[in-house]
């Protein structure tokens, strides 16, 4: 047997050595993750933080489809030159060229129109004179053409897609572009009335009447009126007959209150006393349960001040 495998050898030759058995390779495992029940991908899109979110949705089509109606529901606004596409200006872009998102947007903070960071830079859309400029400006650049979208046109096409919102805190103060989106904002086809249960204003010097957008919000709960300069209201005894949590100076609040059921109120900056208006909130439908001031005034004249708000269960300051 021994003299057998001695001839073989010579056979292959002198500097040809014998086949060695090569050991096979491990089989590379597919991930089991996109084999998973819709049920388990989405309760971990639930659990997973926003960064998670992104990458999962950058993974398949099938995860796609079934996380960017979780990672667009709550959206807040962030300025912020890396990648992510809930920066404002980078945001607005997305949601305007895809309406299908739209209506899974459920609460939006941040402003109406999202300016682009200092790293977006206008070039054209074709190879011209701005070529060459392109070019000695830095890879890491974003380029956005020319023939895009305005702000105001990419806000009208998302506000008033997103019928199902439920909290608007805008984070800019109105302007009279920012009245115009707002006239119709969430307003589902054939209504003139919103869904927005929580709403949040800043009013500006150049801010325009905000009695039209008050008034198209009847299923409205929470209001927050952050007062850099005043607008009067002139609302009507029909706007907002579903007011119960109210956030705003005293003048605004006096506006506010009579005939509608506010039963928690919070006022902005310092005040002083002021009987008028204090009468003005105690004309409530409904029982004032938590009033939060703080009080510019001396300890003598609490009690006056605390006699119209007397049924109050708390009275903070």
């Amino acid at each position: 047997m021994a003299l057998w495998k001695l001839r073989a050898f010579r056979k292959l030759g002198r500097h040809e050595a014998p086949e060695r058995l090569e050991t096979p390779k491990p089989r590379r495992t597919r991930p089991k993750i996109p084999f998973l029940p819709d049920e388990i991908l989405l309760l971990i899109a639930e659990l997973s933080d926003e960064q998670a979110r992104v990458r999962m949705i950058q993974t398949c089509r099938r995860l796609r489809g079934l996380v960017e109606p979780i990672l667009y529901r709550h959206i807040r606004v962030r300025r912020s030159q890396e990648p992510n596409p809930l920066n404002g200006y980078h945001l607005h872009r997305t949601l305007a060229a895809r309406p299908d998102l739209l209506p899974f947007i459920w609460s939006y903070h941040g402003p109406l129109f999202p300016k682009a960071n200092n790293a977006e830079i206008i070039i054209p859309s074709e190879p011209g004179e701005g070529a060459a400029l392109w070019r000695k400006i830095s890879t890491t650049t974003r380029k956005r053409p020319m023939n895009d979208l305005d702000y105001f046109e990419r806000a009208n096409i998302i506000f008033s897609g997103a019928v199902r919102i439920r909290e608007l805190h805008c984070t800019g103060a109105i302007t009279e572009d920012g009245a115009r989106v707002l006239g119709a904002f969430g307003v589902p086809q054939g209504s003139t009335t919103t869904n927005i249960q929580s709403l949040v204003l800043r009013i500006g010097s150049n801010s325009p009447q905000l009695a039209p957008i008050l008034r198209a919000q009847m299923k409205l709960k929470h209001l927050e009126l952050q007062l850099e300069s005043y607008v009067p209201l002139r609302l009507e005894e029909t706007d907002l007959p579903e007011l119960e949590s109210l956030k705003a100076e005293l003048r605004y609040a006096a506006e506010i209150v009579p005939g509608r059921p506010v039963k928690k109120i919070e006022l902005l900056n310092d005040w002083t006393s002021d009987q008028d208006s204090l009468r003005q909130l105690a004309l409530s439908k409904c029982r004032i349960t938590e009033f939060t001031a703080n009080i510019g005034f001396s300890h003598q004249d609490l009690r006056s001040f605390a006699i119209p708000l007397a049924p109050a269960r708390y009275l903070r300051g």
